[in-house]
């Protein structure tokens, strides 16, 4: 009875090792499967940040692009209107900051007492001598049309 009990002791104790080892074969893979995917993930990750820096970039050039397209048509109006003037790009300029020191003036206005002098011809005649560029020529034609 001994020997059958030490054979029946030692079948268990063989079929307990293989479960221990086909279990740890299964953890073996399973640990593998896992860093494949991580590793799989990260390369991924990495495209993807490439890809979203290079579409990023491109639209970023893309906006200067058509800025700087926008500007370009904007200084050519610009310089149609002062050619149509006949008149410097100085006038324009003084005229530019005038309207701008003027605008200035008005934003607060509440804080400041704003003297004007009687006659403030001197003041509107550059502003005056560019009908084109300010759009005076053009509402003129609007209205008469």
């Amino acid at each position: 009875a001994n020997i059958g009990k030490a054979m029946a002791q030692q079948m268990i104790a063989e079929r307990d090792r293989r479960g221990r080892f086909i279990v740890a074969e299964g953890n073996k893979a399973a640990m593998t499967i896992t860093a494949e995917g991580q590793k799989f993930v990260k390369f991924n990750m990495g495209v993807a940040q490439q890809e979203a820096t290079r579409k990023r970039s491109e639209g970023d050039r893309d906006a200067l692009v058509a800025l700087t397209r926008a500007e370009a048509s904007a200084l050519d109006t610009i310089a149609e209107a002062i050619h149509a003037d006949s008149c410097s790009q100085t006038e324009y300029m003084i005229s530019q900051r005038y309207m701008e020191m003027f605008r200035d003036m008005l934003t607060d206005i509440d804080s400041k007492t704003i003297y004007l002098p009687y006659e403030v011809s001197s003041f509107t005649g550059i502003v005056d001598h560019l009908p084109n560029v300010y759009g005076r020529n053009r509402r003129g034609a609007a209205a008469t049309q």
